[in-house]
């Protein structure tokens, strides 16, 4: 028996080989093109979500810096308040005691019982007035 090798051909070999070689190199084109667009398609997807995705997470670190800043800039009025309060707090309290205990001392060394209280009553309008001087300092 004998065969045409036309025959071996898919499609049965009606028509011309190269025509059907050609047909089908288009049809692999065409697929080819149609599974690329598909691809490029859903890139296209994925980097639109990426960049959702990366706006996103630029506004939440915006926030928290802007938070942090805002924590931070409260936190150093509290400490430079506290520290003014502790200021005013020793020179009402120790500026008075320094008086007192130097009093004590004079009164001591020269035998009498007057300078303690000249002294506690004049270091308490020297701190009471330190005080004022720093606190008006402070609002300024």
């Amino acid at each position: 028996m004998i065969t045409n090798p036309e025959n071996d051909l898919p499609g049965g070999g009606a028509g011309n080989p190269a025509e059907e070689l050609t047909d089908r190199a288009a049809q692999a084109r065409r697929e080819a093109q149609e599974e690329m667009a598909k691809i490029d398609r859903d890139f296209a997807a994925k980097a639109e979500a990426l960049n959702a995705r990366l706006d996103e997470s630029r506004g939440r670190y915006e926030n928290a810096k802007i938070q942090e800043e805002k924590e931070n800039r409260s936190t150093g009025e509290a400490s430079r308040g506290l520290g003014v309060g502790m200021t005013v707090a020793y020179a009402i309290i120790g500026i008075p005691l320094f008086g007192a205990g130097g009093g004590w001392l004079l009164d001591r060394a020269l035998g009498g019982n007057a300078w303690q209280p000249i002294l506690t009553i004049a270091g308490a309008f020297v701190g009471v007035g330190f005080a004022v001087f720093v606190l008006n300092k402070h609002d300024k």
